[in-house]
């Protein structure tokens, strides 16, 4: 079989709620970044460690952004893929 379709699991989830508005989140993505932190740690991975990223935000245009800014944050501009 092709590399293409190794195994891959889920290591870690962690989950944030970012009440702070009712339609935008938080713009500099303080609690979406903390909650990345701490699935990292629980899964005990680094950011290099990341073969994906399923990414599930409410699809407007500020969080689209925030979500973005924070995983190039994270992961860096060459990040996995999202």
């Amino acid at each position: 079989a092709s590399d293409v379709y190794k195994r891959q699991h889920v290591g870690a989830v962690a989950v944030s709620c970012d009440a702070g508005h009712p339609t935008h989140p938080d713009a500099e993505g303080r609690w979406l970044e903390q909650c990345i932190a701490e699935a990292l740690r629980i899964a005990d991975c680094a950011p290099d460690d990341i073969a994906a990223v399923v990414a599930h935000g409410t699809g407007t245009e500020a969080n689209d952004s925030a979500e973005g800014e924070v995983l190039c944050r994270v992961f860096g501009a060459e990040g996995p893929p999202v």
